[in-house]
């Protein structure tokens, strides 16, 4: 996993000469799909990513990744962005599910808990699934959260306190925007196929997160 950094979201600076800064040898031995979590009191931040390696193997290599891939998932810790442990490699996906993809999670004020979603398959039928964790280490089980589509990302507007989900779903396989007064839902949807008034054919793996120099403008990446 390699990084950059900018203030301008349309332009990036590459850092550490581009070498990756996180590897991993376990599962697959490949790292998609990043997710950023941070605690509630900023104390603590954790990374999250698909177990799935496609390079020097291809997608038609006779493996097919959604009937019987990873159910873990890649975790890595830090105290200040700058320094991580891990990777910690954990199962959340249940036996009956083909996958965990597109790892995220977003803090459950309610249950006090993080509430962490992914991508998968039961029974042949796109799915996204949810368990709890406060840790990161151990999780509940996981079941069906919804079926709205797939690489889902949750987030909490705080002015309104209303959560806004994102993902791959609707017309086009473009981005369904859904809105909530929990972080569970129920979603109402509010906007569909984002990017195509740019252009895009389709768009998947949504990704939303504030302006650092102007707190009200919002950016997302496709």
């Amino acid at each position: 996993m390699a990084i950059s950094n900018n203030n301008d979201p349309t332009t990036w600076t590459t850092l550490n000469k581009g070498d990756p800064i996180l590897t991993t040898s376990l599962g697959m031995g490949g790292i998609r799909d990043p997710s950023l979590i941070i605690a509630p009191d900023r104390s603590k931040f954790w990374l999250l990513a698909t177990d799935l390696k496609v390079w020097g193997r291809g997608w038609n290599n006779g493996t097919c990744y959604t009937c019987n891939g990873s159910k873990s998932i890649h975790v890595w810790e830090s105290n200040d962005l700058a320094r991580w442990t891990g990777p910690m490699f954990k199962t959340v996906a249940p036996p009956e599910a083909a996958m965990a993809w597109a790892p995220d999670a977003i803090w459950d004020p309610v249950k006090n808990k993080f509430l962490v979603y992914f991508t998968s398959k039961l029974d042949s039928q796109l799915v996204l699934m949810k368990a709890h964790t406060e840790d990161f280490k151990t999780f509940t089980r996981a079941e069906e959260f919804n079926r709205l589509g797939m690489d889902a990302t949750i987030a909490l507007e705080g002015e309104t306190g209303k959560y806004y989900w994102f993902s791959k779903h609707g017309p086009d396989e473009l981005i369904q925007q859904n809105v909530a007064g929990s972080p569970e839902g129920p979603w109402k949807t509010v906007s569909e196929r984002i990017g195509a008034d740019g252009g895009m054919p389709a768009g998947e793996g949504p990704l939303v997160f504030r302006d650092n120099r102007d707190p009200k403008k919002v950016s997302q990446s496709l």
